[in-house]
């Protein structure tokens, strides 16, 4: 053993054997002293901060004491365990720096050290402080990839708060488990929650609370597939949080509002409402929103060719979602990055990051996004025609994004695989699955994904010899094209038709009859 190891070792075990070699009552007295030096040192003690159940109270200034909050709350708890303070001062100052260390670890993102700090005090508290304790425990838990324990926390939050009969609590509590159970794919039971929600804020007046939480059902409502739905919600609580006293509240929804305009192809409208939002986020240090809007916005400039500015603002999000343990987020950016470096022409860049997302999302129990991560690693396979890989990420992706509910994205995949089926002269097997992925989108009302499947459809059904449906079919989908001004979509597809219709040897399905 090295000399300066072997020193450190026996010191440390000459100092555990000093310690407690002390009586009880003096070691306690050796706590109380400690205490009071290092608070002393650090600037004296610090405020009580803001109840839990108040307005604002995960928002509390710091103190200089912060930074050891949680070593003077464990020089607090010693020193109570051997009654030196029967007055119950050094119960006050336990909590008094368990309540100091719960605020200093979220503000730092330190997720375990915040978690720990959390279940020493809840205890402490009463029901009304705990519950919302317990919830704000299990929200960052999930955020970290922990979702079964952060699960765990949000119910007994939520059963702490009916106890108490306090209905601002329990639309709080409801909320924080309806968005953990709808991004871990119980999408159904998380939206009937969020109307829950809906109806506590209505009866109590609170419609700023009502407006964010309309932002949140807006996110059940797009990703299932109801677009239009999900704009008129995002644009009611926009209305309805007009005033500088809501603006931070409005970021949010603006948040939200811009991935509705996206997936309408309103591209301009989307960016515009997403920087909008970011600046929202900048002026009250929101970090978590900045991260999800700016992944938004690189979305929005990965489709309007702008790919350097794209590839910065999604890696800046990633980089915010690292910094504060976000491994869902991480997870989400991740995949993005692997979009932008497959359409730059970086396949082996794209699969690693895939691959980096999958392992994420399988980790941390994010069903949607692992059903989509692998729909775009068939994409990639496709491209670089290792069709066996791209199927079985394809029927991967089909069977899970089913189980989960997403019928929108699950109908995009199989259109992804029936072009990858007609590619590879499958025509039957091709045609089945556009029909399948159109009757999904109609029972939506999806009708630019419609006019995306509706020309695949048409070149499907050139290849199998039907031109009368190939042109009723491209004559429908290049309608909607137009009407959504999807110009450089309908010349990529225009020129997929000529060429299979070439090799079919029929006329263009644009240039009359056969």
């Amino acid at each position: 053993m090295h000399a300066e190891t072997a020193y450190l070792f026996r010191h440390a075990l000459v100092q555990a054997a000093a310690y407690h070699m002390q009586m009880p009552s003096d070691r306690a007295k050796l706590h109380d002293l400690a205490f009071h030096l290092i608070e002393h040192a650090f600037g004296g003690p610090a405020p009580e901060p803001a109840r839990f159940d108040s307005e604002g109270c995960w928002e509390s200034p710091a103190h200089a004491t912060d930074v050891v909050a949680a070593e003077l709350a464990e020089h607090a708890r010693l020193a109570r365990l051997a009654e030196l303070a029967p007055d119950m001062r050094a119960a006050g100052r336990l909590q008094l720096y368990l309540r100091r260390a719960v605020q200093h670890s979220l503000r730092l993102y330190q997720t375990d050290s915040f978690v720990r700090a959390c279940e020493a005090l809840a205890p402490m508290l009463d029901d009304t402080e705990r519950g919302e304790l317990l919830r704000r425990a299990g929200m960052e838990l999930h955020r970290a990839g922990q979702s079964v324990r952060g699960e765990s926390l949000c119910r007994e939050a939520l059963v702490t708060a009916q106890a108490t009969q306090n209905e601002r609590l329990q639309a709080r509590a409801l909320s924080t488990l309806a968005k953990l159970l709808h991004q871990t794919g119980r999408v159904a039971e998380g939206e009937q929650l969020q109307k829950q929600v809906l109806g506590i804020h209505r009866q109590m007046r609170d419609h700023a609370s009502e407006a964010v939480e309309l932002g949140m059902l807006s996110e059940v409502y797009r990703e299932t597939g109801r677009i239009d739905e999900a704009e008129q919600v995002c644009l009611q609580a926009v209305d309805m949080l007009r005033g500088a006293d809501h603006r931070r509240r409005l970021g949010k929804v603006l948040t939200d509002l811009a991935v509705v305009y996206d997936m309408q192809g309103r591209l301009e409208l989307s960016e515009q409402t997403g920087r909008r939002a970011l600046g929202i986020h900048g002026e009250y240090g929101d970090r978590l929103l900045e991260a999800t809007t700016l992944m938004n916005l690189a979305n929005v400039l990965r489709q309007t060719g702008r790919m350097a500015e794209a590839v910065e603002a999604c890696a800046w999000s990633v980089a915010i979602h690292r910094e504060s343990g976000g491994r869902r987020g991480e997870g989400d950016g991740l995949g993005n990055m692997a979009i932008l470096f497959r359409q730059s022409g970086k396949p082996v860049e794209a699969e690693q990051h895939y691959l980096r997302a999958l392992a994420i999302h399988r980790e941390v129990g994010n069903p949607r996004f692992e059903g989509l991560t692998l729909g775009n690693l068939g994409n990639l396979y496709g491209v670089q025609g290792k069709f066996d890989l791209a199927e079985r990420a394809y029927l991967d992706a089909v069977a899970i994004l089913g189980r989960v509910g997403e019928v929108r994205i699950q109908a995009m995949m199989r259109g992804n695989l029936a072009e990858m089926y007609r590619t590879t002269g499958r025509v039957n097997q091709a045609e089945k699955e556009y029909r399948l992925a159109l009757e999904a989108l109609g029972q939506l009302g999806d009708r630019l994904q419609i006019g995306k499947l509706q020309c695949g459809l048409a070149k499907c059904l050139v290849a199998g010899g039907n031109v009368i449906d190939a042109r009723k079919a491209w004559a429908s989908g290049v309608a909607i094209l137009k009407e959504f001004k999807q110009d450089e979509e309908l010349a990529n597809v225009t020129q997929e038709m000529r060429e299979a219709c070439a090799k079919a040897g029929v006329l263009p399905l644009d240039k009359g009859e056969a």
